[in-house]
């Protein structure tokens, strides 16, 4: 899963702001999750959302969220991030009760290959994205910032 916390301040957080408080953000239980199922489902499109990475700002490329380390979502990219899971929350408002998606490839038992098929249920799909998109409207105050923990 990956974990989404909205956290006071502005998220100008380097590696020693990482360090000190990794450890109390990987025990909160509070915030929002997101299977990692569906966030690779909207990977590509997340990827147009301006961040940083606190574990190694010098490499990340400044957008898009980590799928396997922590992201910032700061005031400079909240309103990107509002709009992209706000129309995403949008669209699948749109579907069946029970939402079927295109996953990755995956081994079939005959040693060929198969898509795998993500099930989600609507409400609950449409609940979390709109979530997510509240936390980029807090956000784009400038006195807030997404927290990002990926898996």
């Amino acid at each position: 899963f990956h974990r989404f916390l909205l956290l006071p301040g502005r998220g100008d957080w380097g590696r020693p702001e990482y360090d000190a408080n990794i450890r109390a953000l990987l025990q909160r239980r509070d915030g929002i999750t997101l299977s990692d199922d569906v966030f690779g489902y909207l990977y590509d499109i997340l990827q147009w959302i301006l961040s940083r990475n606190p574990a190694n700002p010098k490499a990340w490329p400044g957008s898009g969220l980590n799928r396997f380390g922590p992201t910032i979502v700061g005031e400079d990219g909240a309103e990107m991030f509002e709009r992209v899971f706000g129309a995403w929350a949008g669209l699948f408002a749109l579907g069946p009760a029970h939402i079927k998606l295109s996953g990755g490839w995956v081994p079939s038992r005959e040693g060929n290959y198969r898509m795998e098929i993500i099930e989600v249920d609507q409400d609950r799909l449409v609940a979390t994205l709109s979530g997510l998109a509240g936390y980029g409207r807090d956000a784009s105050s400038g006195t807030s910032f997404i927290m990002h923990l990926g898996i």
